[in-house]
């Protein structure tokens, strides 16, 4: 009784996932939920990605897992944003926040330079969109 309920459970886990591996879904659904209700951010993304929010953070995490070494740390920094912004309002403030308490050690398992090469990842990503017609690069 016991593998039924396990293999219920994974069935319904792998169909949430719409297909896509379970890092790909994570980091897009952790990209929507940070820039999603932040009208500056998006205003950003629409005019230099050429795309839409959902777009742009299905190339981000197609992106993000083609680099194994990305996905955790990735995964940390938006999951933190996230938090942060729930408290603290939009992107900028939380990113704020987030480089405030890597410099003064509050956060320790990434660090600022980590955290600003996420922000240069989705700034290079916006501008190759923005080349590509809004389409996701090869």
């Amino acid at each position: 009784m016991k593998r039924l309920f396990i293999t219920i459970a994974a069935a319904a886990i792998l169909s949430a996932c719409g297909g896509a591996p379970p890092n790909e879904k994570i980091l897009n659904q952790q990209c929507q939920d940070l820039f999603g209700g932040d009208a500056r951010t998006m205003g950003m993304i629409t005019n230099m990605a050429e795309t839409d929010l959902e777009g742009f953070c299905g190339c981000y995490a197609s992106k993000a897992v083609a680099t194994p070494s990305l996905i955790d740390k990735h995964k940390e920094m938006l999951i933190k944003m996230n938090e942060l912004k729930q408290t603290g309002g939009d992107v900028e403030s939380a990113a704020e926040q987030i480089e405030e308490m890597t410099q003064d050690g509050r956060i320790t398992s990434f660090s600022e330079d980590e955290f600003e090469a996420l922000g240069d990842f989705f700034q290079d990503l916006s501008g190759d969109m923005g080349s590509a017609g809004g389409s996701c690069p090869a």
